[in-house]
């Protein structure tokens, strides 16, 4: 609990105040447990797994993949139930969004399962291997074809009064209002439906194709590895605390260079336009900077 702590009441507020002033905005302390969420949700977890007590589980044989894709799927029905009663919320600390509190709960399950009937010691059968990578390929592809399509549309037509539900600012959301067509409302839960069951499915896949990839690929067997491995923890907990700074230094640089980017009065994300490149520059600089820099830390 003592990293969920530190980062609740000091690292939290300092990327608050960093992001805030990139913004230009004033700030006001408030906690924060940034990327720590997830430790609060372990200690509770662990805690009503402790105080519920009950046998242990029995060991059973790990499910086909296909079963387990199957229910990813029927986790995403819930999640999409969550997302349309708490859009852009939290529970908790948790985020509320693709891949959050059924997903959490059920894989915190599968891990207590997958631990007390090894099911990490044997690799996946290869029809299983196909479908978990063919499964993430097409959901990966999906979703960066259908917004580099939506958003080239977008720009091929900007002043486009068409009453089609695409292309959408919102994407995958479609663009419609709700008080003039009776219709959005459908069209929105079933866009919304779609994208959490694919991302349900996804999610599974995704997770199975990458522990038996390291697994089978990856084992610590040299110095360098052995020490990745050890500072992973640490490395996810501060990444926010060089992340930001190094974003804002980026802004700053382009700023100096001539560019215009401006933020809405209470947001931290700028929609401001950038000459050609520029973009792909900075995200390139920050992204190879920050894995270096969090590290080495």
């Amino acid at each position: 609990g003592l990293p969920l702590m530190a980062f609740l009441y000091v690292g939290g507020p300092i990327v608050g105040v960093l992001t805030q002033a990139a913004a230009g905005h004033a700030y006001s302390y408030q906690p924060d447990p940034g990327p720590c969420w997830y430790i609060a949700w372990l200690l509770l977890l662990s805690g009503a797994y402790a105080v519920i007590g009950g046998p242990p589980l029995p060991e059973a044989p790990r499910p086909a993949l296909g079963r387990l894709v199957g229910w990813g799927a029927l986790l995403g029905m819930v999640q999409a139930l969550l997302l349309a009663l708490l859009p852009g919320g939290s529970f908790a600390f948790m985020p509320i969004t693709l891949g959050s509190l059924p997903f959490d709960l059920a894989f915190y399950y599968a891990g207590i399962a997958a631990y007390r009937s090894r099911w990490l010691d044997a690799p996946l059968a290869t029809s299983e291997r196909v479908l978990a990578w063919a499964i993430s390929a097409v959901f990966a592809l999906a979703t960066f074809g259908g917004t580099v399509a939506n958003t080239a549309a977008i720009q091929q037509q900007p002043h486009n009064n068409s009453t089609a539900y695409y292309p959408s600012a919102a994407f995958p959301m479609p663009a419609c209002d709700a008080a003039a067509d009776p219709a959005c409302g459908g069209a929105t839960l079933a866009a919304l439906l779609a994208l959490c069951v694919g991302a349900g499915v996804f999610s599974v896949a995704w997770s199975a194709a990458m522990l038996d990839t390291f697994r089978l690929w990856s084992a610590p067997s040299s110095p360098l590895q052995r020490e990745l491995g050890r500072s992973a923890y640490a490395a996810y907990l501060v990444h926010p605390l060089l992340v930001v700074p190094l974003t804002a230094l980026c802004i700053a640089l382009m700023r100096a260079a001539g560019a215009e980017i401006d933020f809405p009065p209470k947001g931290s994300s700028s929609a401001s336009p950038l000459a050609a490149g520029w973009l792909a520059l900075g995200w390139a600089a920050v992204t190879s900077a920050s894995i270096v820099m969090t590290w080495l830390v």
